[in-house]
């Protein structure tokens, strides 16, 4: 599942910069103009993004630039994984996704004002989605907003989506303690292994 299909424009651009500058180390600004079509000005005001949400931890600046190439201070691989879960979990398609996971069904007035945007912007973000879940089989229908499709494949897609943004790194699911779904799944798992054993599992208990 490629969620950054699904972020904005220049939530993508932010992601482009920041990745060729933590897997190469430095790279021209030709380069990076000629990658996120945008002009010189709007290039260095994405730098100076990526540098205001990164100052907090490091109290100083990540990227940097001389006449002709930008260029980052260390090894930031983990930092890379934190921006793109930050800039996709806050974004208007994974709102809408983990709202109607978490929730089942909305009415559009709800999923607006989840989502921090107007009912006209959130029909276009659904239009879109839901191109983008054709190849799953899924569809998000209105009045009320939900998930049509089968139960296999929503689940499917649950997983791949959580596991796009997340990747483990933080727990999305509030109303759930961690360790209490780890002990139900260990617990099902035992339960599903001694099953196999026929009569012979009571020797095992």
């Amino acid at each position: 599942m490629n969620f950054i299909d699904l972020l904005d424009d220049k939530e993508q651009r932010l992601l482009t910069i920041f990745h060729h500058c933590v897997t190469q180390g430095s790279i021209t600004i030709d380069e990076l103009l000629s990658n996120i079509h945008v002009s010189k000005p709007t290039l260095f005001s994405y730098i100076q993004e990526i540098n205001d949400y990164h100052y907090p931890k490091y109290n100083s600046n990540i990227l940097f630039s001389n006449s002709n190439q930008i260029f980052i201070k260390n090894n930031l691989n983990m930092d890379l994984l934190i921006f793109y879960k930050d800039l996709a979990k806050t974004s208007i398609p994974a709102t809408i996704l983990s709202q109607l996971f978490l929730k089942g069904t909305l009415s559009i007035s709800e999923l607006a004002e989840a989502c921090h945007c107007s009912t006209v912007l959130l029909y276009r973000k659904i239009k879109k989605l839901n191109l983008f879940l054709e190849s799953y089989n899924i569809q998000i229908l209105l009045s009320p907003v939900r998930l049509c499709g089968a139960e296999e494949q929503i689940r499917y897609i649950y997983k791949c989506f959580f596991w796009s943004i997340y990747r483990g790194m933080e727990w999305p699911f509030v109303n759930l303690p961690r360790q209490e779904l780890l002990d139900l799944v260990q617990k099902k798992n035992l339960l599903t292994f001694l099953s196999g054993f026929g009569n012979e599992r009571e020797h095992l208990i």
